[in-house]
């Protein structure tokens, strides 16, 4: 039995699923998703929540249920608030900048990438300043 499989999805207020067979379509705020799962799952809708099962009881069947389930999670999650990746650079001479639609990313004193990125992606650089007075004041009381 599939841990993940089991789980309900819950619909946002924002969310309208459609359920054809085998064909699944997510429409939301931020976009609609489609998706055609395999025949060994079955996808029902009550009220508010997606369920996931198995079609029979096949060990092909069970692997799929689980998958089927997080990718619908991640469709419902996709057309609700979106995907967002974090990175974080850490050392001497990593620097990140952002000008129109292209990213350069300076990681360290020889390596230098320029790459573009679509439109549609929206890039934020947050910048966290560093002091290094404590750091200065005890190494000169040494």
């Amino acid at each position: 039995m599939s841990r993940i499989g089991k789980k309900p999805i819950t619909i946002p207020e924002k969310v309208d699923v459609k359920i054809n067979g085998e064909m699944v379509e997510v429409k939301g705020p931020k976009g609609h998703l489609t998706y055609s799962f395999h025949k060994d799952v079955k996808v029902e809708k009550a009220d508010k929540q997606i369920n996931l099962k198995p079609a029979n009881s096949t060990t092909q069947a069970k692997a799929k249920w689980g998958m089927s389930r997080t990718i619908l999670n991640n469709m419902v999650t996709g057309v609700t608030t979106g995907f967002m990746k974090t990175l974080e650079f850490n050392g001497v001479g990593y620097k990140a900048a952002v000008s129109g639609n292209t990213l350069t990313l300076n990681l360290g004193t020889l390596m230098r990438l320029i790459t573009s990125f679509l439109k549609a992606l929206k890039l934020r650089l947050t910048r966290i300043p560093l002091s290094s007075t404590a750091v200065i004041k005890n190494w000169l009381a040494l």
